[in-house]
């Protein structure tokens, strides 16, 4: 009975019942061992905007008839000294932070693709490769990969670099949806939604440059370019609602599957109005009969 309580978490990462010969230092080397995924979490949040810091200390924009670093407009580029200081750290930064943390990760999983559904390490990296096919354990380091290089395509700055940086982003888009619809990663959890919002996610964003590409291209007329802007804006707009939509009906789905919740003191009955509406939806889910 003891060990069975001992496996209850508070939100699934605390544990918060020990038996009575756990020490002080036991509970302290369990509580940072059950602050792994959240510094794993806490690493992806911030990859993306230290990237950017990153990629602005080594990008250059043009600033009447001189190239400045973008970061510190008093450097100018390639010309000082201070520059290739500042350069320097930047592509440290980029190969250690953007580029080493995402591939020590993955690493870390390869180490443990055999024995990553045990208990123990589920515990710890599901984070990372949670949601995915067991084929494609490894298919967050590709979206690390596609985050980098649409947010290196935004940094770039210089004349002209915006039918550039539309053009990229469409051909990133077109690569991406492409692996996405041939490889399918995500596993079959609520009939293939992952799959599904992952494909309406990638073909809003080429939908969305292939739009703005045409805008900077031809632009024809401001009729034409506001009936374009508003196209994408209901692109975009339809793309949100659908997934929070679906996040909605998760969030319900998980607390359904959670009793614990709903039996916990004062708060439980607020979870009682989300357990109903996943009750409804599983009702109407169809029913496979052997």
């Amino acid at each position: 009975m003891c060990k069975e309580f001992t496996t209850q978490r508070f939100l699934g990462i605390w544990r918060y019942f020990f038996g009575p010969n756990e020490t002080i230092r036991t509970r302290l080397r369990a509580f940072f061992q059950d602050m792994l995924p959240l510094w794993i979490v806490c690493l992806y949040n911030i990859h993306g905007p230290t990237t950017v810091s990153m990629v602005q200390l080594v990008a250059c924009m043009k600033i009447n008839d001189e190239y400045r670093l973008q970061s510190a407009t008093s450097v100018r580029c390639y010309d000082s000294q201070d520059f290739f200081i500042w350069f320097g750290v930047g592509i440290v930064g980029l190969v250690i932070w953007s580029i080493g943390i995402p591939m020590f990760a993955m690493y870390s999983l390869y180490l443990r693709r055999e024995v990553m559904y045990d208990k123990k390490v589920r515990e710890q990296f599901a984070f990372l490769y949670n949601g995915y096919t067991p084929k494609r354990w490894y298919w967050e380091g590709v979206i690390l990969v596609r985050k980098v290089l649409v947010l290196l395509v935004g940094a770039l700055s210089f004349e002209g670099v915006e039918e550039i940086q539309i053009s990229f982003n469409l051909i990133l888009a077109i690569g991406f949806l492409y692996l996405q619809f041939n490889t399918m990663p995500f596993d079959k959890r609520s009939w293939n939604v992952l799959n599904k919002m992952e494909l309406r996610s990638l073909a809003a964003w080429c939908l969305s440059s292939l739009l703005l590409q045409i805008v900077i291209v031809f632009n024809v007329n401001i009729v034409l370019n506001t009936v374009i802007g508003t196209l994408i804006l209901l692109n975009n707009v339809e793309f949100n609602v659908r997934f929070l939509a679906c996040l909605f009906t998760e969030v319900c789905k998980a607390i359904r599957n959670d009793p614990m919740l709903v039996a916990m003191p004062v708060v439980g009955p607020l979870f009682r109005p989300f357990v109903n509406y996943a009750n409804r939806l599983h009702a109407r889910e169809p029913r496979v009969l052997f």
